[in-house]
């Protein structure tokens, strides 16, 4: 978790056209995320207790103008897949996470969510 928060603030803490705030724990990302616009939200499945990392994609979701949402695990089960694929997340990745493989990912489903909001606000 802390190489991929590390690297994922390095690539997008700096840059202006994608709403990035790195949190490691749960309730400032709840807090941030009603009150801030961001384009992606990628989190553990269990952030500080299990499934919290889930329930954090569960309110990204709900959101008016919803962020792309990646969550990874190293403990996949059946159950979690299927809530994955119920909250409509949009990537789910396995530990250890290949980094390139979530940066590409990453920066797909930002594109495609710039793109379809260009689009819905014509």
């Amino acid at each position: 978790m802390n190489q991929l928060f590390a690297i994922l603030s390095k690539l997008f803490w700096k840059r202006r056209d994608i709403g990035f705030a790195p949190f490691q724990i749960s309730q400032p990302a709840h807090k941030a995320m009603g009150r801030d616009d961001y384009d992606a939200v990628v989190t553990d499945v269990s952030l500080e207790k299990e499934e919290l990392g889930l329930e954090l994609a569960r309110e990204a979701k709900k959101l008016r103008s919803a962020p792309a949402v990646v969550v990874y695990t190293d403990q996949p089960t059946v159950d979690r897949l299927r809530t994955a694929l119920a909250l409509k997340v949009d990537y789910f990745a396995f530990k250890p996470v290949d980094i390139e493989e979530i940066k590409s990912a990453l920066f797909r489903l930002i594109s495609r969510r710039t793109l379809y909001h260009s689009f819905s606000s014509t």
